[in-house]
């Protein structure tokens, strides 16, 4: 993964494409089509198109490989990284399934 420039899924159907949460993990920009959670995955820190649009990929690739040539890629794939440890990570994992299941249990006890 690390020795991609940009990572592309053109799905027509997604539901968590965990590989999208490992190239931004790397620091490796995605292109994805709006499919599943791609979209909130990706959020602003890569380029997401509508699925089955091969015009609208062929476009956010080559806006992706031309964004790999600046000084822009650095800032980009710092952003990826960030975006999965800020919003997938075991951590915050834990700590949602945590809240989730105590809210559970205070729902059974009123009932």
């Amino acid at each position: 993964m690390n020795m991609l420039d940009i990572h592309v899924l053109p799905s027509r159907s997604e539901s968590l494409p965990v590989a999208v949460i490992e190239a931004m993990a790397c620091g490796i920009p995605c292109v994805v089509t709006d499919v599943g959670d791609t979209r909130d995955i990706v959020g602003e820190t890569g380029w997401v198109v509508a699925p089955r649009d091969a015009g609208a990929l062929a476009g956010a690739i080559r806006a992706a490989l031309r964004d790999c040539r600046h000084t822009a890629r650095q800032r980009r794939a710092e952003a990826c990284r960030m975006r999965v440890v800020n919003e997938f990570s075991l951590s915050r994992m834990a700590a949602e399934y945590g809240a989730l299941w105590a809210n559970a249990a205070e729902v059974g006890r009123r009932i």
